[in-house]
Order: C-alpha cells, then sequence, then structure tokens
C-alpha cells in the first residue's frame, strides 16, 4: 500500500472501495487500482464570502407566470454559498420575479423587481452538499406567457478561492 502526503492530503491505494466518510475527498478507480484520496479531519466546509468563484454571466430571458429554470451551477464541495445576480423586469409597470433552488427545490427568498433596470440580488444559501446544482429560476408573474423577465451574473462566491462546474450558463 503506498501513501503520498500532498498538501495535508493523501492518496492511498487500497485494496476495496469502503463507504465513504467525512474524511474522504474522493474514491475511485485509477486505472483497475481502487484509490482514496483523503485529508486529515475531512474537507472543510466551504463559507459563504466575497471571492468570486463561479459564474454564469450570460443574460437569460423568460416570459412565462411558472418558474423556470434558466441559471444552473454544480458545486464541488459541501458549505454555504453567497449567491448574487441581476434581475430587471419587463418594465417598471411589470414585474420580474427570481428564486435560488437547490437540486430543483426552492430554497431562496422569492425576488421582486418592478423598476424595470437591472438590480442586483444577494443571499446566503447554507446546507448545500457536495455536487448540488444551485440554480436561478425566473417568471413573470402573470397566468400565462408576457413580458419577458431578465437575468444575468449568477454568480457564486465564498471566503475561499476555489474551482467549480458550470452546468447551465
Amino acid at each position: 500500500m503506498a501513501v503520498v502526503w500532498k498538501n495535508f492530503a493523501y492518496y492511498r491505494e487500497i485494496n476495496s472501495l469502503p463507504n465513504l466518510t467525512s474524511t474522504k475527498i474522493w474514491q475511485g478507480n485509477v486505472g483497475n487500482r481502487p484509490v482514496e484520496v483523503a485529508m486529515p479531519g475531512g474537507a472543510p466546509d466551504y463559507t459563504a464570502g466575497d471571492i468570486l468563484n463561479w459564474s454564469a454571466d450570460v443574460e437569460q430571458t423568460h416570459n412565462t407566470g411558472t418558474y423556470t429554470k434558466v441559471k444552473e451551477i454544480r458545486v464541488p464541495k459541501a458549505g454555504t454559498y453567497r449567491v448574487k445576480f441581476l434581475l430587471r423586469a419587463h418594465n417598471d409597470t411589470k414585474d420580474g420575479y427570481a428564486r435560488i433552488y437547490k437540486n430543483g427545490i426552492a430554497v431562496g427568498t422569492e425576488q421582486l423587481d418592478e423598476t424595470g433596470a437591472f438590480v442586483l440580488y444577494s443571499e446566503d444559501i447554507g446546507d448545500v452538499a457536495a455536487i448540488d446544482l444551485l440554480q436561478l429560476y425566473i417568471h413573470n408573474g402573470t397566468s400565462g406567457e408576457g413580458f419577458p423577465v431578465h437575468v444575468k451574473e449568477f454568480r457564486l462566491y465564498n471566503a475561499e478561492d476555489h474551482a467549480g462546474t458550470v452546468i447551465q450558463d
């Protein structure tokens, strides 16, 4: 069995793949050999902060009265994420709504724009597990199709600098 320490984490070849514990960051096969990567005491959870780590910046629009997913980012690790985005209603006589979801379930506060100009919204979302999907859904508040709602710059911030995967921009 080989054990290699690097940056306080270790790689170890194992004979079989046991259940993943809180100290293991990853386990799987490299070639035909089962391995695990772990950090003593487990990898610390992310904390909300002001370092931009992931962004889905392309402007998206939607024009129905039911919530529809327009942005999605898969997070690499558990913790709390600061989510920010810009929301704009069609104009100052129409409403635009947005809400943060996790894995298709609403977890954020429903946000409302009535100005017709892009407004920045920010919310800390906790109890996020590794590989969860943080998503942004929008609607226009009508019972059918109508005026568009605009959203852009869906961004995730932490106190630490990391990398992740944008699924839907």
